[in-house]
C-alpha cells in the first residue's frame, strides 16, 4: 500500500501575480525555443530525406562474399547471415551468450519514489488555496533515485546502484566475408531474453558484494539480490538480453572489409536491421521513420509553443480571478486566444522553414498560414453589416 501525506498551503493574490509574472518570461522562452526547433526539424526532415533519395540512387547491391575492392568507399546493399563463434559473456556474473552478437544487461533497485499531485481551489480576493498530495510507492528502478529532496523523512534510498548497466558487443561477428564493426552493431537493440543458469547463480554468490547480507537467487528469468517475492529498499535484480546470430541486413559505405556510414550531400545513410530486407524495402522503411519523426517534432513544437502562450496571457487571468466566476471565463477565453495564435506561428514557422529549404513547397505554405487569417478579417466585416439586416 502506498504511503502518503497532504500540505495545504494559501498564497496570496500579490505572490500569484508575481508567479505569472515570472511565467511570461518562462512562457517567452518556450515560444521561442519551440520556434527554433521547429525549424530545425523541418530542416532535418529535409535534409535527411535529401539523403535518403541520394542514398537510393547510389546503393550498390553485394554478395556478402567474397569482399570485392571494386566497390571500396561505394554505399552497398548486403542481407545475409551474422555470426559470432565466440559469443559474449558477462565474466562479473558469468552469464554467458553463445553465438551472440550482442549482449546488454539490465540493472534495477528496488527503491521508495515520490509522486506529486496538487489540487487548487480559487478563493474570493484573488488568493489561492493549493493542496499537495506526495505519495511513496517503491518501484524497480534503472537509476538511483535521489531521496534526500523527498518532502517527508524515512523513505531512503542506497547512496548509489551497486552495478551499472553494460552492454558488449561480438568482436569476432562476421557476415559473410565482412567483419561486423560497432558502427553497425550499436545500431541493433537485443531482444532475446537470456535466462542466468545455475552456474552463473554460484559465480554471483561467490563475490564479496553478494555475501555480504544478500543471498542471489534466480526468479522470472532475473538475477535477484534479495528476496524475489517480497524485496525490500535496496534489493537488485539484474536482467539479460542478447542479439543472437542470424540474418542481417546493411546499408553502408564499404571500407575494405567493414563498413562506415555513407557521406551523401545532405547527411549520412547507415541503415541496419535483422532479417532479409531489400535495399528498397530499407530505404522505404527509413523515410517512414523519418516522416514519424519529423512529425513527433512538429506536435511536440506546437503544444510547446501553446504553453508559452498561455503563460504569456496569465496575469491576465490571475488578476481576473479576484471573483473566481469571471477569471475562470477570462481564462477559458485566453486559452482560446492562445490556440487562435498559436495556430499561425506554428504554420509560418513550418512555411519559412520550407522556404529556405524548399522555396516552392514553402511559398505556397507561407500563402496559406498568411492567407487565412486576412481572408478571415476581411470576410467577416460583411458578415457583421449583414447580421442587423437578418434580425
Amino acid at each position: 500500500m502506498a504511503d502518503s501525506f497532504g500540505e495545504t498551503t494559501n498564497v496570496g493574490c500579490f505572490s500569484r501575480l508575481i508567479e505569472s509574472i515570472k511565467g511570461v518570461v518562462v512562457g517567452f522562452v518556450l515560444i521561442c525555443v519551440s520556434v527554433i526547433v521547429l525549424f530545425w526539424g523541418e530542416g532535418r526532415a529535409v535534409h535527411r530525406a535529401q539523403a535518403l533519395a541520394e542514398g537510393g540512387k547510389a546503393v550498390v547491391p553485394v554478395n556478402a562474399t567474397p569482399v570485392d575492392p571494386a566497390n571500396e568507399g561505394k554505399l552497398i546493399h548486403l542481407s545475409a547471415e551474422a555470426n559470432s563463434p565466440g559469443g559474449l559473456s558477462d565474466s562479473e556474473f558469468g552469464v554467458s551468450a553463445p553465438n551472440a552478437l550482442r549482449l546488454h544487461r539490465k540493472v534495477e533497485m528496488y527503491q521508495w519514489e515520490q509522486n506529486e499531485k496538487t489540487e487548487t481551489k480559487k478563493n474570493l480576493g484573488g488568493s489561492e488555496e493549493r493542496t499537495t498530495t506526495y505519495t511513496y510507492e517503491k518501484e524497480w528502478k534503472r537509476a538511483r533515485i535521489d531521496s534526500s529532496k523527498f518532502k517527508k523523512p524515512n523513505h531512503d534510498n542506497p547512496d548509489a546502484m551497486p552495478y551499472t548497466e553494460k552492454s558488449w558487443n561480438a568482436a569476432d561477428a562476421t557476415i559473410g566475408a565482412f567483419k561486423l564493426n560497432d558502427v553497425v552493431l550499436e545500431v541493433l537493440s537485443p531482444a532475446k531474453i537470456i535466462v542466468p543458469d545455475s552456474a552463473a547463480l554460484d559465480t554471483i554468490n561467490k563475490q564479496s558484494k553478494a555475501n555480504a547480507g544478500t543471498k542471489a537467487s534466480i526468479s522470472s528469468e532475473m538475477i535477484y539480490l534479495g528476496d524475489p517475492k517480497n524485496p525490500n529498499i535496496g534489493d537488485v535484480r539484474i536482467g539479460y538480453a542478447a542479439l543472437p546470430s542470424g540474418p542481417l541486413s546493411i546499408v553502408a559505405r564499404q571500407i575494405k572489409d567493414t563498413f562506415e556510414p555513407y557521406k551523401a550531400k545532405s547527411g549520412d545513410v547507415l541503415l541496419v536491421q535483422t532479417g532479409s530486407a531489400s535495399a528498397d524495402a530499407m530505404f522505404k522503411q527509413a523515410e517512414e521513420e523519418n516522416a514519424q519523426m519529423t512529425w513527433i517534432i512538429r506536435i511536440v513544437g506546437f503544444v510547446v509553443i501553446l504553453i508559452g502562450f498561455s503563460l504569456l496571457f496569465a496575469p491576465l487571468v490571475t488578476i481576473a480571478d479576484v471573483v473566481p466566476l469571471i477569471g475562470s471565463i477570462i481564462g477559458a477565453g485566453t486559452f482560446v486566444a492562445a490556440v487562435i495564435i498559436t495556430i499561425p506561428v506554428w504554420f509560418t514557422t513550418v512555411a519559412i522553414a520550407w522556404v529556405v529549404y524548399r522555396p516552392l513547397i514553402g511559398i505556397a505554405l507561407l500563402v496559406v498560414a498568411i492567407g487565412v487569417p486576412v481572408a478571415f478579417m476581411v470576410l467577416r466585416k460583411p458578415l457583421q453589416k449583414m447580421q442587423p439586416a437578418n434580425s
